[in-house]
This record gives C-alpha cells, sequence and structure tokens, in this order.
C-alpha cells in the first residue's frame, strides 16, 4: 500500500519494528529509494503533518505510532479501510481464497499487461518481472483505471470490498 500511494504521488512515512534488521534491509532501502521516510517504530514518524495512521491486524494497540496519533488527534484506520478506497477508485478484479490467491492475482496482472490494458497492481507476494525492474514486485501503477488485488481474507475485512470483479478460488475453515 507504501508502494502504490507513493506512485500516486502520496507522501508515505512508515515505521519499522525491525528497523535495523539485515532481514527487512532490502524492502527498506526499496521503499527508501521511492521517497517513503522509514523510522524506528517509536512514534516519532507520527507528526503534525500526517493525516493518517495505517495499521494492520498484526499492530497491537500498544504500539507507540498508535499512541502518538491519539495522542495528536490523528485518525488510526486499518489497512484494509484503505484498500478498500484504493479498490473503490478503480476497476478493481480482486483475487481471494485459501490458497492460491498471490499466484493467480500474478497472472491476471500478467494477461492484461500482454493484453496492452495497463492495469495497477497490490499483491500479497512479489512477481520477479516487477522486481528486475527494481520494484519490491508486489505492487504497480498502471496507466489504466484497471487493478488487480490480492484479497486476503484471513481477518475478515474481505467484506469491505466492492471490486467490480470478484475472483474466489476456494473455501476452508
Amino acid at each position: 500500500l507504501a508502494q502504490y500511494l507513493r506512485f500516486q504521488g502520496i507522501a508515505v512515512t512508515g515505521s519499522d519494528r525491525f528497523h535495523g534488521c539485515e532481514d527487512t534491509a532490502f524492502i527498506r532501502r526499496s521503499l527508501e529509494g521511492l521517497g517513503c521516510a522509514v523510522v524506528q517504530q517509536d512514534g516519532s514518524g507520527v507528526g503534525a503533518d500526517s493525516d493518517v495512521v495505517c495499521v494492520s491486524t498484526a499492530i497491537e494497540d500498544s504500539n507507540p505510532d498508535i499512541a502518538a496519533a491519539r495522542d495528536r488527534g490523528i485518525p488510526v484506520v486499518h489497512r484494509s479501510d484503505l484498500l478498500a478506497a484504493i479498490i473503490a477508485t478503480k476497476r478493481t478484479i480482486a483475487v481471494a481464497g485459501t490458497s492460491g490467491k498471490s499466484t493467480v492475482t500474478a497472472m491476471i496482472f500478467e494477461f492484461l499487461t500482454a493484453c496492452g490494458q495497463s492495469p495497477s497492481l497490490l499483491s500479497g507476494a512479489s512477481l520477479r518481472r516487477l522486481e528486475k525492474q527494481g520494484l519490491i514486485g508486489n505492487a504497480y501503477s498502471g496507466g489504466s483505471d484497471l487493478l488487480v488485488v490480492e484479497a486476503d481474507e484471513s481477518d475478515g475485512t474481505l467484506v469491505k470490498y466492492h471490486p467490480e470483479a470478484a475472483v474466489i478460488l476456494n473455501i476452508s475453515k
């Protein structure tokens, strides 16, 4: 989501609890290369110029960034709400299911690209072709109003999305 927002020209600051970790250094450097400011997860990235703080289900309420946002009266939104807002602005194909989402999302993106449709992409996994272009590989901003997204159902947020087309691969408990 941070990458996609940067592709749209929106300023993005984010925090990483593993800021100094070599395991995540490539992603941090790639985000910084796009113009994202990546800081320690200590609340310092949430300033007076912040419009919103976006969190995932994995972020605890005790997180220093959430506390800083609340202290400053800055809204805290779930990543699914941000994704739902993005989906609402595009002709979106959302791919959901217990398994195979990343593969099918990538396939649809590649099919549309090969047909000259210039779609955008938000995926859970990286596409090698995009990585070869120097991107992290799981987000892309195309030139059309088409968007292909991997819609994760694991936390129940799938119901927030209203895509033009939905692909349900499989369902399990």
